[in-house]
Parts: structure tokens; C-alpha cells; sequence
């Protein structure tokens, strides 16, 4: 979903009409690249003087303390700590990686090559003014309202992407979001970013909302409520798989709003022995029922990335190293090297947004 939300934004804001595999504006910055001076980079931490740049500020350098998965998540961080006018964690000084890959498949690429092209902007306009090319191409060097898009992934985007692995809080990270982008005063990317999440919003249908009965970051008195809720509050009689949450009302609404007596259909589901219901929130901690729930529930996926993997799987074993012509001798090697990957979870992981 978050995968969603990012690609409908940065069409909305960036405004890119090509029906190429690859983004045209991110093609021309990484033929700049070459030419780029690393330690001559800007930043955007005397243009912003709100609230929310020290929090996020602290939040990315606190995630980069964090081992990550995928070399791109930690880039995404270093690049957002920059944008702000900080020092990654762990860095002497800022290090930028060299571009690769821009195909559309791969998604987070429009993060990270966006605040990698504004840092770099005043370079790569100068770049494209001297090069013996059309008055088009000086133009399009860097997209008018890329600092808006920039400003989207820090604010919102960070927060949100590095904490949605966590299926207890699925439900209530969605509503803060949707929440957030509700008073967001760029129109652009308030009215684009609703229309996307508001089209995934799974988590907070009647029964899969119950995910937040084991969210340990939601405030006690909320947690007394969605129990409150569970047993009191009628619900739908066929209880649909996602929710279509109304701006007007949307204060007042709490997690605690979603849920119903459908919602007892989740630990049904997930066999999961209700008793901990009868004890009060702020006694949960110890209750060896909750805790059997809390690491079934932990256990559950609520994120996907298996499509870039697949791209860059297919794209390692055919583009860059080809090693047969034959179509069903391509498919064998594949899922070889997929249960390799499966069976030997440490070696080397691919899939990574080579950027």
C-alpha cells in the first residue's frame, strides 16, 4: 500500500507522462553523475523551521542505528538525515552512493533518487546549461516541484514506511496517516495521497482491526475502549474487507472506532485464546495468553516486496549476466537460486534498489 502511496504522490507532484520502463528525469541525473562533486551538496535545514524536522531528524538517526535488510532502506535514511541538514549515524561526513537502477518496478527509487537530485540540483542545472543539448532539456533538469515531493517523504513517508513491518500496529500507524495527509495544506499531495491510501485501508476493516488488541504503543485508556468496543458494538452483518474512512468525521475517529463484535472473529481466526481480554490493559504485559497472542501476531506479514525482488531477481540472471537462451532452462535456474535463497537466508540478499 505504501508502495501505492508513493508512486500515485510523486505523479501527482512530479507530473511524469513517459511510457518508458524508466523514469526519464532520474536517466539524466544519473548521466550527470559522473560529474558530481560529493562535497558540494545543500540542504534544506534553513528553509525549514517547523515542529516536525527535529523528530523526524531523530527518528531516522535512531532507524539507522537498526541492522536493515535492504541496503536501500538504510540510503533512504542517510539521504532523508541529509536532506535535513544532518550527519548520518555512524559517518563522519555525508557519502553518497553512485545511481543505478531506475525502472519503474523499483519503486523506493523515486525516494531516493528525488532527494538525491534536489542535495545535488543547483550541480545538475549548471550541468545541463553546458551541454550542447535543447532549451527542453535545461528545463526539465530538475522537476519544478520536486522540493514538495522531497518534503512528502520526510514528513510522511519515513515514519511510515519504517514502521509498517509491524503488524500490531498496522491499524493505528494507517489512521495516524491518514489523519496527517488530511491536514496537509499542499493540495497535491493531500488529495492524491487520499485517494491512495484510502483504497487500502485493510487494516482497519472490522476484523483485521483486531491486530491492535496487541499493539503495545497504543495509549492505555484507547486500549480500554477497543475491548469496550468488542463486546458491546454491533457490527456489520458481513463485515467488508476494508474500510472507506469520511474526511468529515475523521477527529473524532480512534482505532477503537473500527472495531466491533466482528472483531473477535480475528483471534478466532488465528486461534488465539481470548482470556486476556478479561484482563486490563496495564496487566497485560505478564499474561501468558496475551503474550502467546502478541508473538502469533508478530509473526504475521504485513508487508510485500516479493515483486522488486522478483524484477531483480530475473533482471541478474538475464540482463546483466546471461547464463542460458533457453526459456525453460531460464525458469529451473530461478527457482533454484529462489530456494537457495530460502534455504540460506544470510548470504548475500538481492533484490536491492541499486542506487
Amino acid at each position: 500500500m505504501l508502495e501505492i502511496l508513493l508512486g500515485t504522490v510523486f505523479s501527482a507532484l512530479i507530473l511524469e507522462t513517459s511510457q518508458s520502463p524508466d523514469i526519464a528525469a532520474f536517466v539524466r541525473f544519473r548521466e550527470f553523475w559522473p560529474y558530481v562533486e560529493q562535497d558540494q551538496y545543500r540542504t534544506a535545514n534553513e528553509e525549514l523551521k517547523e515542529d516536525w524536522v527535529d523528530d523526524i531528524l531523530k527518528l531516522c538517526q535512531g532507524y539507522l542505528r537498526k541492522d536493515h535488510p535492504r541496503d536501500d532502506y538504510r540510503e533512504l535514511l542517510e539521504l532523508a538525515v541529509v536532506f535535513l541538514g544532518g550527519i548520518p549515524h555512524g559517518r563522519r561526513r555525508s557519502f553518497f552512493h553512485k545511481p543505478g537502477a531506475v525502472h519503474r518496478a523499483r519503486w523506493m527509487a523515486r525516494a531516493i533518487y528525488a532527494l538525491k537530485m534536489w542535495i545535488f540540483a543547483p550541480q545538475f542545472a549548471e550541468y545541463q546549461k553546458q551541454r550542447p543539448s535543447s532549451s527542453r532539456a535545461v528545463k526539465a533538469a530538475v522537476p519544478p516541484k520536486l522540493d514538495e515531493f522531497c518534503i512528502f517523504i520526510v514528513r510522511y513517508y519515513i515514519r511510515a514506511w519504517f514502521s509498517a513491518a509491524c503488524s500490531a500496529n498496522a491499524p493505528r500507524n494507517d489512521l495516524d496517516l491518514y489523519k496527517a495527509l488530511a491536514k496537509e495544506t499542499n493540495k497535491a499531495i493531500r488529495e492524491s495521497g487520499l485517494k491512495a491510501l484510502g483504497r487500502h485501508m485493510w487494516y482497519l476493516s472490522e476484523v483485521t482491526v483486531g491486530l491492535a488488541l496487541f499493539d503495545d504503543e497504543m495509549p492505555l485508556e484507547e486500549k480500554r475502549n477497543v475491548v469496550a468496543n468488542l463486546r458491546s458494538m454491533e457490527g456489520s452483518e458481513e463485515p467488508p474487507p476494508k474500510v472507506c474512512v469520511e474526511e468529515a468525521d475523521l477527529d473524532n475517529k480512534t482505532v477503537a472506532s473500527f472495531v466491533t463484535k466482528n472483531t473477535d472473529k480475528f483471534l478466532d481466526l488465528l486461534d488465539i485464546d481470548k482470556g486476556f481480554l478479561d484482563v486490563d490493559p496495564a496487566m497485560r504485559g505478564t499474561n501468558p495468553m496475551y503474550q502467546a497472542g502478541a508473538r502469533r501476531v508478530r509473526d504475521l506479514l504485513v508487508t510485500n516486496d516479493a515483486t522488486e525482488r522478483g524484477v531483480a531477481l530475473v533482471q541478474d540472471f538475464t540482463t546483466k549476466n546471461p547464463r542460458t537462451k533457453s526459456e525453460d532452462q531460464l525458469q529451473c535456474l530461478l527457482q533454484v537460486v529462489e530456494d537457495h535463497r530460502k534455504m540460506y537466508p544470510p548470504a548475500k540478499k538481492y533484490g536491492h534498489c541499486a542506487t
